[in-house]
């Protein structure tokens, strides 16, 4: 389970990644690359910010309230808190096997289509007898047949290694 951290100080809301990573290292005095979720509020308290680290970028999460202001905010220094995982029910959304699945699902909607015309333009340009092996083309091509299978472990991972 994650870290959670929760900015008692208001934070200002103009701020963006840099910003609010940069809190996360002054002030909560915590390293915002850890993986762990960091929480800041807004002055009036009608909205949050959640922060966080996947490994391969920030995720930034903004959460307004249309009316009234959230009733809970911890009132010391700064602290760590596992339970609040629940209460913004981030890690349902992020860690969840159904949101997975949606994510993949997307991905088979619009990449998969896309990655089969480019292996069937492949195959096309693969018998074209005019684009000569050693060319700059002929090696592209066959580069880019080489990649088939990691376009195709992208639909269902997400995530690809490049070379």
């Amino acid at each position: 389970m994650a870290s959670v951290y929760v900015a008692v100080e208001p934070a200002d809301f103009r701020c963006g990644i840099d910003g609010l990573s940069r809190r996360c290292s002054s002030i909560l005095d915590c390293d915002p690359f850890s993986g762990a979720v960091f929480v800041f509020r807004n002055r009036r308290s009608t909205a949050v910010k959640i922060l966080f680290y996947d490994g391969q970028g920030f995720w930034l999460c903004h959460k307004r309230l249309s009316k009234g202001r959230f009733r809970f905010w911890p009132n010391e220094t700064s602290f760590r808190i596992e339970a609040i995982l629940k209460w913004l029910r981030v890690r349902r959304h992020l860690c969840d096997d159904d949101f997975f699945a949606l994510r993949v699902a997307v991905r088979t909607r619009y990449s998969k289509p896309v990655i089969e015309k480019i292996e069937t333009r492949l195959l096309d340009l693969k018998a074209m007898r005019s684009i000569l092996p050693k060319s700059a083309m002929g090696k592209a091509v066959k580069y880019a047949w080489n990649q088939r299978e990691t376009l195709k472990a992208f639909i269902e991972h997400g995530c690809v290694e490049l070379d």
